[in-house]
C-alpha cells in the first residue's frame, strides 16, 4: 500500500472499493460514466474522496480515511465501506 504518499487511486484499497462501487452500480441500475479519486490534504484526517459520476449527469462524492482504505484491502472493515458506498449510490438514483 503506498497510496499515503504514492499516486492517488493506485492502492489496492482504491481499487477494490472502486470495483465494489461499480459492481453494485450494475447490480442497481446506475449507469457509471467515470470514477476518480482525489485527495483532501485540507482534511483532518486526510480523506481519499472517490468521486462517481452517472451518464445522467448525477454525481457523488464519497470520503474515506487512509485506515478505511488501507483495511479494506486487508479485510479490516469492509462491511462499513461497503455500507457507505451503497449508500452513496442509492441517493444518486433519488436525484
Amino acid at each position: 500500500m503506498t497510496s499515503e504518499s504514492g499516486k492517488i487511486g493506485s492502492s489496492e484499497g482504491e481499487r477494490k472499493i472502486r470495483d465494489f462501487c461499480l459492481r453494485v452500480a450494475a447490480e442497481i441500475g446506475l449507469k457509471v460514466d467515470h470514477t476518480s479519486w482525489a485527495l483532501d490534504f485540507v482534511a483532518e484526517p486526510k480523506q481519499y474522496i472517490l468521486s462517481v459520476y452517472a451518464t445522467d449527469g448525477a454525481t457523488s462524492q464519497i470520503s474515506f480515511t487512509w485506515e478505511e482504505v488501507d483495511g479494506y484491502a486487508k479485510g479490516r472493515g469492509v462491511d462499513s465501506t461497503n455500507e457507505k458506498v451503497k449508500k452513496e449510490l442509492n441517493e444518486m438514483l433519488d436525484v
